[in-house]
């Protein structure tokens, strides 16, 4: 039997940690809406004719488009990172694998390490840990060498320069996109690879926004539900 991703019990780093959420597993089952999560999981698994990016759109109820000219920026061959703004979390990665995926089918995103807990993301991520810190850039370390490697190799890489989902800081009415880290433009300019810049139209709930302003592990913890 699969293992349950979304198992919070599984998704801290330490025991405590797990012990932590397994305590709060009711409330936190409520607030992430962990049962709708599961039924839209096992509707893109139990879909066998096309891929997990496009079966995980379908049961979403999401299509994705890009103007031809656009998608022309896109290079046909050769080494190339899409560097895009981050709206609204998993479902951005997904998208942009769809839609350069009509180009380009050796395309690879660098994602937030909790996104590693779903198996089939496996072979379509990267994995690095986005918050600043010791304890991050050694977790990140695997990912960002593989990154560079695939991109060595001639492939396409799509990164999410902010590092987080944009959010409402302070008084501010609409969704702000942290400043770019430069790990993507660093990433390009040691493999020659061609910058392709990408805009995702979209928003994330009103909830997300107003919690959100607590802290960002608020915000990362709070994601998995706006899929919903």
């Amino acid at each position: 039997m699969t293992a349950d991703p979304f198992d919070i019990g599984t998704w801290g780093d330490t025991t405590a940690a797990r012990l932590a959420l397994r305590a709060a597993a009711p409330l936190v089952e409520r607030l992430l809406d962990l049962r709708e999560l599961r039924r839209l999981y096992a509707d893109a698994r139990s879909r066998q004719d096309t891929t997990f990016v496009h079966a995980a759109l379908d049961a979403l109820r999401v299509s994705a488009a890009c103007p031809a000219p656009d998608l022309a920026q896109v290079p046909a061959a050769g080494p190339a990172v899409v560097v895009a703004n981050h709206p609204h979390g998993a479902l951005d990665g997904l998208v942009l694998a769809s839609v350069i995926g009509h180009v380009r089918q050796d395309v690879r995103l660098l994602a937030n390490r909790a996104l590693a807990h779903i198996p089939e993301l496996h072979d379509l991520c990267f994995f690095v840990d986005p918050f600043d810190g010791p304890a991050a850039a050694a977790r990140s370390r695997a990912g960002l060498r593989a990154a560079h490697l695939w991109l060595r190799q001639g492939h396409v890489l799509v990164a999410f320069p902010a590092g987080e989902v944009a959010h409402r800081l302070g008084s501010r009415t609409t969704p702000y996109e942290a400043a770019w880290h430069d790990t993507a433009i660093a990433l390009a300019a040691r493999t020659g690879a061609s910058v392709v810049p990408a805009f995702i139209e979209g928003r994330n709930s009103r909830r997300f926004y107003a919690l959100g302003r607590l802290h960002p592990l608020v915000r990362t913890v709070l994601l998995p539900a706006e899929l919903t």
